[in-house]
């Protein structure tokens, strides 16, 4: 594995992409094993804003900015969904 395929390398990369299109906003990041990433993104409230699918590093080290940024943003905009109350 290489130095950019390293999931802390690329926890590193969102991290810095969050804080230049969401300053203020938190990840949080869940390795489900090996070297895979997901991760979930929190206002700066703390309120919990969307949760990722699971990424290989590899993969996320192989998009470039902008389309990282374009996941951050979709998973910024996931919103709840409640049941209909009974």
């Amino acid at each position: 594995m290489t130095e950019k395929d390293r999931p802390e390398t690329q926890e590193g990369r969102l991290r810095r992409l969050l804080s230049e299109i969401r300053p203020g906003c938190v990840m949080q990041f869940k390795q489900p094993g090996g070297s895979f990433i997901s991760f979930r993104v929190d206002s700066e409230n703390g309120k919990p804003l969307g949760v990722s699918g699971e990424y290989h590093s590899s993969v996320i080290a192989d998009k470039s900015d902008d389309e990282l940024k374009q996941i951050i943003e979709a998973v910024c905009q996931v919103k709840e969904v409640r049941s209909p109350r009974v």
